[in-house]
């Protein structure tokens, strides 16, 4: 699913190494197409690089005491991953891709380095990270208090952010990969699905799924 060229990142003016910015997606070095079922890096592993996701989905998850694995984060394009080296710590989860997917690599050198030169881009970076935080506490909001159709809901419209509206999206996650996400059973998660539909919130073709066109 690799899209037409562009930056969903350098789109938000967050610039993470010199070649940001003049690059606007396509540049020969710094980004890798990587297949879906790609693993990024391992929850524990000591981190070394930021990765900017251009196109695709994401997964984040972290491993239970009982061997389970619980979803805790799905990047969209424009996300960055692995923002644990700004802390010297080691990656807090594990990272796969869900789709094809285009990333750029950046180490932690590349953006001291520009922060040197552009000492603003601490800013939109910190402003980045607020963004992170705050779809984090999104998360919890969604699993901790909203109803069943409200969480369903809230991670479709997260989901279709990635598209323009009117167009359709193939799901990057099954039924039941969305039912750990939101903490509900597989078939209460179809059943809301479909009840949306019914709705007219959103038009449904199996994994493909789009907002109805505005009338004009």
């Amino acid at each position: 699913m690799i899209s037409e060229p562009g930056c969903p990142v350098r789109d938000s003016a967050l610039l993470l190494r010199q070649a940001c910015i003049t690059c606007q997606g396509r540049p020969r070095t710094g980004q890798v197409e990587i297949p879906a079922g790609t693993v990024l890096y391992i929850e524990r592993d000591d981190s070394d690089t930021v990765f900017g996701l251009i196109d695709g989905f994401v997964r984040e998850t972290r491993t239970l005491p009982d061997g389970r694995t619980q979803g805790i984060r799905l990047a969209c394009p424009g996300d960055l991953l692995g923002t644990e080296i700004l802390a010297s710590l080691p990656y807090q989860c594990t990272a796969e891709t869900l789709t094809p997917a285009r990333v750029c690599q950046i180490t932690r050198g590349d953006i001291a380095a520009l922060h040197r030169v552009h000492p603003e881009q601490g800013l939109q970076l910190s402003a980045a990270l607020g963004r992170e935080a705050a779809e984090l506490r999104e998360s919890i909001l969604i699993v901790g208090s909203l109803t069943a159709e409200e969480r369903v809901e809230a991670l479709l419209d997260r989901l279709m952010e990635s598209v323009p509206a009117g167009e359709w999206l193939r799901l990057p996650l099954s039924r039941a990969e969305l039912a750990e996400f939101v903490g509900l059973a597989p078939e209460t998660v179809s059943r809301v699905i479909h009840r949306l539909a019914r709705a007219g919130h959103f038009e449904v073709r199996g994994r493909r799924i789009r907002v109805p066109p505005a009338m004009p």
